[in-house]
């Protein structure tokens, strides 16, 4: 990869977990001056993967009702991010095979993988993925095979039947999975029945499952629930979870792992 194609990464790791980067911090970033910042912004926008606004870099999204990955980006990126560091580097070992579902959290997860591939203190991984964020992101340092099915536009992801057909062709080390809500009475719950199925599937061949959770939306509800807390290896979460709602998890038999001090 050259350098302008590494300055390109970094632009497009951005936009990923921000959604937007202004010129001047992609200078400061990149260390280097605005006429190649403009240049940058000009031939990421015309690989239609952002769009040039006054001063900055934005990234691109469709309207929609339904949940859409560039509108909960910007939620809790901290935490977000917390999560995928610590994932990726207490959870993920060399040769595993895993499974990374769709969502931001578990994005937080590819793009801490990346970086870890890139300093050499991670190989050899093979992922198997439905959504193209997370494809974008592993595919130059690892073997990705994305699974096709009914592209759902609104997720960048794809879901039903033939997605499902696609998942059994393989069998996995590790699966990481979001979630949207959490009852320890029902389990871990999503937001579509899609999702839950594929994730019901994806569970059956996978040693360990793992769910990628922050901290706000432990005891909240939502639509399906797809996974019973005795079929969890564990929660990954962020280190602002209450005490006594760790404790709660305890008792109810679910292991809770706090990303707390994460780092690569």
């Amino acid at each position: 990869m050259n350098k302008t194609e590494k300055r390109k990464t970094l632009l497009f790791e951005h936009l990923l977990q921000n959604g937007r980067i202004s010129s001047e911090d992609a200078a400061q970033m990149l260390q280097v001056s605005a006429s190649t910042v403009r240049r940058l912004f000009m031939e990421i926008e015309g690989e239609g993967k952002a769009i040039r606004v006054r001063g900055a870099l934005q990234s691109t999204g469709i309207p929609s009702d339904i949940y859409r990955i560039t509108d909960t980006e910007n939620k809790f990126p901290g935490q977000n991010r917390q999560i995928g560091l610590y994932a990726a580097s207490h959870f993920v070992e060399d040769g595993d095979i895993i499974y990374l579902d769709s969502g931001t959290t578990v994005m937080q997860l590819s793009l801490a993988l990346k970086q870890r591939i890139q300093r050499s203190l991670l190989k050899d991984i093979q992922v198997v993925t439905n959504s193209i964020p997370n494809m974008e992101i592993l595919n130059s340092v690892a073997n990705v095979i994305l699974i096709g099915g009914r592209f759902r536009e609104e997720r960048r992801d794809f879901a039903g039947y033939a997605s499902e057909q696609f998942i059994r062709c393989f069998n996995y080390h590790k699966v990481f999975l979001g979630a949207d809500g959490f009852d320890p009475g029902i389990g871990f719950l999503g937001k579509d029945t899609d999702t839950a199925r594929i994730n019901e599937v994806i569970m059956a061949r996978s040693r360990a499952i793992y769910i990628l959770m922050d901290s706000s939306k432990f005891f909240t509800s939502s639509l399906v629930s797809y996974a019973r807390l005795s079929s969890v290896s564990a929660v990954i979460t962020d280190s602002f979870l209450p005490a006594e709602s760790e404790q709660i998890c305890l008792a109810h038999g679910l292991k809770v792992c706090k990303a707390e001090n994460a780092e690569l």
